[in-house]
């Protein structure tokens, strides 16, 4: 197509020319000669339906079926048809053994010498062929030939058995600790991909796949990590990917640690009498949380709370309020404290309760935790084919196309 361009390009600066002409002679010979080649292409296309090579995987203990479709006029019932399914050990480049035999649509013949014989299974009306009891042994190259009047179809199906999928490694941990996530997985045939995550985003891992005499083919993936505070209640999952198949298996991390991070909100300047104020803390275990005027000492039996709201004697005045957040933290009592100053301005019942929906959203809504709840569930909020017409079609497509251009430039 390059040189056909470059010629109709020479013949249309000066077509008058007689080197030209003869150029567009000789161009027109090749032209034809390119279109006798792209015919022939396609034709072999059509006549033979080649390329159907599917990856397959199926787990361990579980079947598998795979499909041995043809084209429609394969199915002609009055045509002779002859079709063998063949297994071949996976990427090796011994011979394969014949599965089954089918001739003619009358003679059915089952390869019973086959080692995986008694879990095969041939459907004579379609020629399907269906693997039970998968085992590691069955990996391989399964492939469908027929043939039927002259023309032949073949289906090729690299098939990979897998065992379960399995996520290990300490997830109970204190700040600072360290910690090795495996995750693992025994396959027969293509080796898995697997990959680490965190609440859904991929990490840098360690392959460590390796080929054992105990357990044969095995896929691992090692994340190394250190707990920090932010991994407290976060998720760690791998993903497995094979072929037409996906598996995912989780670990959720529980890291303690000491109480830190008190904040208020809303945080301002300036609150209406009624509005609601409120404080919060990081820390697991969960911290108690106590909110008071910091001109008032805590008293025994006080009420432990993290939220107040502004009373009308406050109004006009300068006020200090102090939360001081508290847990148990290696067998120790941890403590911090802050300070927050405002001024107290007047305001209606409505204003006040309108100011106080719009700006103290509750504890999860602004992704802090409040003292005075118990367990995990309370700590801080996570963010986180082709057919023959269609190339009979592009055939005409092409050598129409190429007759158009040839006959407007020469």
């Amino acid at each position: 197509m390059v040189v056909a361009g470059f010629l109709s390009g020479v013949c249309q600066r000066d077509v008058r020319s007689a080197a030209r002409r003869v150029l567009c002679e000789n161009g027109e010979t090749e032209m034809e000669t390119m279109k006798s080649l792209v015919t022939f292409v396609f034709l072999a296309m059509a006549l033979t339906d080649v390329g159907h090579s599917v990856e397959k995987s199926g787990l361990v203990g579980q079947s598998v079926k795979l499909p041995c479709p043809s084209r429609d006029g394969l199915q002609d019932q009055q045509q002779p048809l002859t079709v063998n399914w063949t297994d071949r050990v996976y990427a090796s480049t011994s011979e394969p053994i014949l599965i089954f035999r089918g001739e003619n649509r009358t003679t059915f013949t089952k390869n019973d010498a086959h080692p995986n014989a008694g879990n095969f299974q041939v459907d004579r009306n379609n020629f399907a062929l269906k693997i039970s009891r998968l085992s590691y042994e069955s990996a391989g190259e399964y492939s469908c030939v027929g043939e039927s009047g002259g023309r032949t179809f073949e289906n090729h199906y690299y098939l990979t058995v897998y065992g379960g999928l399995n996520c290990s490694g300490e997830t109970q941990l204190e700040e600072g600790q360290g910690t090795n996530l495996t995750c693992r997985v025994k396959y027969g045939g293509k080796r898995p991909g697997l990959e680490w995550l965190r609440e859904g985003r991929g990490v840098a891992s360690l392959d460590r796949s390796e080929l054992t005499e105990e357990w044969g083919p095995v896929g691992e993936q090692e994340l190394q990590l250190r707990a920090t505070h932010d991994m407290d209640a976060v998720e760690y999952s791998c993903r497995m990917n094979i072929s037409d198949t996906s598996d995912t298996c989780r670990l959720r991390f529980n890291v303690t640690y000491s109480v830190r991070d008190v904040e208020f909100f809303p945080k301002k300047k300036e609150y209406f009498v009624g509005e609601e104020i409120f404080c919060g803390a990081r820390g697991n275990p969960l911290p108690e949380i106590s909110l008071v005027p910091a001109t008032v000492d805590e008293l025994p039996g006080d009420r432990v709370k993290s939220h107040l709201i502004i009373p009308k004697m406050w109004e006009g005045s300068e006020v200090t309020l102090a939360c001081t957040a508290n847990n148990t933290y290696r067998g120790r009592l941890t403590s911090v404290r802050e300070l927050i100053t405002f001024q107290v301005i007047a305001a209606t019942t409505t204003a006040a309760a309108t100011t106080t929906m719009k700006t103290a959203p509750k504890p999860t809504e602004a992704g802090k935790p409040v003292g005075g709840g118990n367990g995990a569930a309370e700590r801080t909020l996570s963010t986180r084919t082709a057919t023959l017409l269609p190339l009979v079609a592009m055939l005409s497509a092409v050598v129409g196309l190429m007759d158009d251009t040839f006959s407007l430039r020469c």
